[in-house]
């Protein structure tokens, strides 16, 4: 394949055209995973997909009874969602190359797709003016957003999937909280939106126009940071860098690449290609590809051969972020407790003190955030700000305490949230490192843990099942024996707090079948809590009772077999209980329960 390339630069290089269709190519999509596929949609109504430097068709998927008009792979690359100028969207299965999925919805033309970075959801814009987003496995809509007045031409997720973001024909950008269900705010753009992006890391995204200008917003102050004019040239494609440091704009005449803080096109390759329908970094290889009437053009731009930092001596070195964020939200984190407009105010003010330790990509020093400039008439802020949670915001920090930057930093003075006995959630996060992961990297191992959480789950559900079975034929010794049986810690922990709310099912005969499985909890500290509540409802039940009729004198006139029964079942008690008073005295750290603790040991001493 390398040897179909025809050089025309040091900095980049292009495979042979080809024609993709037989009729006019409409769009076309990179696959994110691999970067070594894309999928093409034309006038011809069919989608096909093809191999990154090779001109013969991997396959031809067709359904659409219209032209297709907007296609995307999702995030396994196993499944390809096309819309139609119809409306209509269809979900092919690629290892099968049938139609899984048809949803109707839209009136008109389905302009743009995008598929959540997690889960079976993907949300689609349309020339009805309207956002859907749909659960694949539902089969349905589950969300249908109202607001643009002309039709959508771009949509993103944000990297944390809560958010989404869409692009019009009339000018605005707007954000959807998926949460929320209800529009954040309103950028105004001022021309029709081809395209734009989330930054990796940052609260910031970009988004191009058909005024030839590429716009940087602030996703925290709401403000358009800078934006940048490619004079009569017109953008077509953009993307962030890894470490999300510049932005890359496929214009129709060259590749730049962009900073902000102030605004600047580091550098400038030009390049003869078609308009640019997407890039995407593959590597160390910025994959542009662009169609022209049925012909696709794929280039591919060496980013080791790319200025990727502004080296001008005028410009201050930007600062990195420190290895923990836990520092920058130490002033938000001393007042989260007084309601949310003071968390708020705290955020903005926070950043004018914090301002030189931002990574490149966030808003410059110089900009005050109160400061009402010019460009804040380019944006509609939500009238109900309060009601945008901190909660609600992708986490756009690099780096947290756990390593990831799909996870929230707690905040000092939040309520501890009760964690479920018996299941320690640490064993199957991922651990807390330093260093910063890919997203797929994160991914492979959440969608890892996160199978072994489920399987976990689900046997002890079963396991709940059945004795709850057994509960309802008001069988308690069946329920305990069977508790014995499965020998699952965490369900018998379940089964004992419904006991200790039922505490006159207890018997001499259910006493003597728990005490042996108490004395076997004894060994894990955070059993401790419940297994020392049942002893303590035992030993005041029992106690008095096993110490009487131990004491008692025997009867010298026939045998009183109701006094004996009692007597055996006392035994069996009183032994049951001293094994389990021994392994209470060899448990660590027991006299950490205090008055609890104080309490079962007087007991204890009253009849053993």
């Amino acid at each position: 394949k390398k040897a179909a390339r025809r050089m025309t630069s040091k900095k980049f290089s292009q495979f042979p055209e080809f024609s993709a269709h037989e009729s006019r190519i409409n769009c076309l999509k990179v696959g994110r995973k691999s970067g070594r596929v894309m999928v093409t949609g034309g006038e011809d109504k069919q989608v096909n997909m093809w191999a990154i430097g090779d001109s013969t068709m991997v396959m031809s998927l067709s359904g659409h009874q219209t032209p297709v008009a907007s296609v995307c792979f999702d995030s396994t690359e196993q499944v390809v969602v096309a819309g139609s100028k119809g409306g209509t969207i269809k979900l092919w299965d690629l290892d099968n190359q049938q139609v899984v999925r048809t949803l109707n919805g839209h009136k008109e033309e389905c302009s743009a797709l995008d598929f959540h970075p997690f889960g079976e959801f993907f949300a689609s814009g349309s020339q009805d003016s309207t956002l859907k987003v749909w659960d694949v496995r539902r089969k349905g809509c589950i969300q249908t957003y109202v607001g643009h007045t002309q039709g959508i031409n771009c949509i993103r997720f944000s990297p944390d999937g809560r958010w989404v973001i869409s692009g019009s024909s009339d000018g605005t950008m707007k954000v959807w909280d998926l949460t929320l269900g209800k529009p954040l705010f309103d950028f105004v753009h001022g021309a029709p939106i081809s395209t734009l992006e989330f930054h990796p890391h940052e609260f910031l995204a970009a988004s191009a126009a058909s005024d030839n200008r590429v716009r940087f917003w602030d996703l925290e102050t709401f403000q358009n940071i800078e934006s940048y004019s490619g004079g009569d040239v017109t953008p077509r494609s953009l993307t962030f860098t890894g470490e999300g440091s510049t932005l890359l704009a496929a214009f129709d005449d060259s590749l730049r690449v962009l900073s902000w803080e102030p605004i600047r096109c580091i550098d400038h390759v030009t390049v003869t290609w078609h308009p640019v329908s997407d890039i995407h970094l593959a590597g160390n290889d910025l994959l542009a590809v662009g169609s022209k009437d049925d012909k696709v053009l794929v280039s591919i731009i060496n980013q080791s051969k790319l200025r990727m930092e502004n080296t001008e001596a005028s410009l201050p070195a930007p600062v990195a972020r420190p290895s923990s964020v836990q520092s920058n939200l130490s002033s938000q984190s001393s007042q989260s407790s007084h309601g949310p407009s003071q968390s708020s105010h705290s955020s903005h003010s926070s950043h004018n003190s914090q301002s030189s330790q931002r990574a490149p990509g966030r808003v410059n020093s110089n900009l005050s955030r109160d400061q009402n400039t010019s460009r804040d008439q380019n944006v509609s802020r939500d009238p109900n700000p309060r009601e945008i949670s901190e909660k609600s915001r992708p986490n756009g920090n690099p780096e947290s305490e756990s390593g990831s930057m799909f996870f929230n930093v707690p905040v000092n003075g939040e309520k501890s949230v009760p964690k479920p006995i018996g299941l320690n959630l640490k064993e199957y996060a991922p651990a807390g490192k330093t260093e910063i992961k890919s997203g797929e990297e994160i991914m492979q191992e959440l969608e890892r843990d996160h199978v072994t959480m489920c399987t976990v789950l689900a046997h002890r559900l079963t396991h709940l099942k059945v004795l709850r079975n057994a509960w309802s034929r008001m069988e308690l010794k069946e329920v305990i024996e069977e508790m014995v049986r499965i020998g699952d810690p965490a369900v018998t922990i379940d089964m004992l707090n419904v006991l200790l709310e039922k505490n006159s099912s207890f018997t001499l005969d259910t006493c003597i079948l728990i005490l042996p499985i108490l004395g076997s909890l004894l060994g894990k500290e955070e059993y401790l809590p419940v297994v020392f509540k049942v002893l303590k409802q035992l030993t005041t039940s029992f106690g008095p009772v096993i110490k009487s009729t131990r004491e008692a004198p025997r009867s010298t006139f026939g045998v009183d077999l109701s006094h004996e029964e009692r007597l055996e079942k006392c035994e069996t008690c009183y032994e049951e209980f001293k094994k389990v008073k021994v392994k209470l005295d060899n448990v660590p750290n027991v006299r950490s329960l205090g008055s609890l603790f104080r309490e079962i040991q007087h007991q204890f001493s009253g009849f053993l």
